[in-house]
Parts: structure tokens; sequence; C-alpha cells
């Protein structure tokens, strides 16, 4: 027996990037680490900007 609530997420994704390039929007799959890595960089270069 497959676990379907396992999948669930990836097609929830799936789903509102569709709706949204329906609706004239881009959308990006990143996984948890790779947003976090984005996010720093973003604060670092923040932080470095100001000075």
């Amino acid at each position: 027996m497959v676990n379907t609530k396992r999948y669930m997420p990836a097609h929830l994704a799936v789903s509102f990037a569709v709706e949204a390039i329906t609706q004239g929007y881009t959308a990006l799959f990143l996984t948890a680490d790779d947003l976090v890595a984005e996010c720093r960089k973003a604060n670092e270069k923040a932080l470095s900007s100001d000075q």
C-alpha cells in the first residue's frame, strides 16, 4: 500500500504552481534547504550594503 500523505504536498505544490502560471505568475520549486540558503545570502548581501 502506498502512503498517499507523503505525496500530497508535492501534488499541492504542483497545483498551486499551475494555477499561478495560468494567472500570469511564475513558479519556482525549491527544497527547504535551498530556500534557507537563498534567504541567508540575501540577508548577508543586505547587511553588507548597509555599511
